[in-house]
């Protein structure tokens, strides 16, 4: 996979001096958007949900009876929606027809429920990156997420973006020390889970250990942004056409 992402790529000079931070959820199970957004609103935070509507409407939602809203509260209140294809796709497994129609219906399905609005970011399902994959997210997305560990800083691939897991497994003294490491050379730290519940996923995180993250950010004065909102900040002239 590591050879696969050198190709199509769209290189940008991410130079920031002080530390920029983006709370991201995948999947987006219905935790997440109740809980994960509470606890960023507390802080007068906005979040990336990277949504895959075809997992949300099996886990739990109920779209047509009115869950709708809570997608629309996101964008309202500053918040983005992000792709993750509709059906959490296997690129490994699928050919570019069926990528591009998966995430063609993931789009129409958004407009559905949230008028007018248009992905502009994507996450890889399973962090799996395939070369159709890859040229596919690079021409339809401002940016594709991956799940290779890492602050995004100098020369960083946007078709291939860097994570930090928020995950219960995860000590939390090593993730505020990713924070602590930022504050003195800047870049851009994406943060990512999935579920935030009492009793999380392997996946996910509790409502404890994600605030913790989040408030250590408020205490330190961060800039805390959504992933579309942070690519404002990057100067486009360093985008590889």
């Amino acid at each position: 996979m590591l050879a696969t992402s050198r190709m199509h790529r769209r290189d940008a000079c991410i130079n920031f001096s002080e530390p920029v931070v983006s709370f991201t959820f995948d999947d987006a199970p219905r935790s997440a958007v109740l809980n994960g957004e509470s606890i960023l609103k507390r802080y007068s935070y906005s979040g990336t949900y990277y949504i895959s509507i075809g997992l949300m409407r099996n886990s739990g939602f109920d779209f047509d009876r009115g869950d709708g809203h809570l997608l629309q509260q996101i964008v309202e209140s500053g918040g983005e929606l992000a792709c993750h294809t509709f059906s959490h796709l296997h690129f490994f497994k699928s050919n570019r027809k069926e990528i591009i129609t998966d995430l063609e219906k993931n789009q129409e399905f958004i407009e559905r429920y949230v008028p007018g609005y248009k992905f502009e970011n994507f996450s890889y399902p399973y962090g799996e990156q395939s070369s159709a994959g890859r040229d596919i997210i690079k021409s339809r997305f401002k940016s594709g997420r991956s799940v290779y560990k890492g602050v995004n800083m100098d020369k960083s691939d946007l078709n291939c973006l860097r994570g930090v897991r928020l995950y219960e497994s995860i000590n939390l003294e090593e993730t505020i020390g990713i924070i602590d490491t930022a504050i003195k050379t800047g870049g851009w730290i994406i943060f990512y889970t999935h579920d935030v519940e009492p009793n999380p996923s392997k996946n996910g995180c509790s409502p404890g250990y994600f605030e913790a993250v989040v408030k250590y950010c408020f205490e330190k004065k961060l800039k805390v942004l959504p992933v579309n909102r942070v690519l404002d900040l990057i100067d486009i002239k360093f985008l590889n056409k």
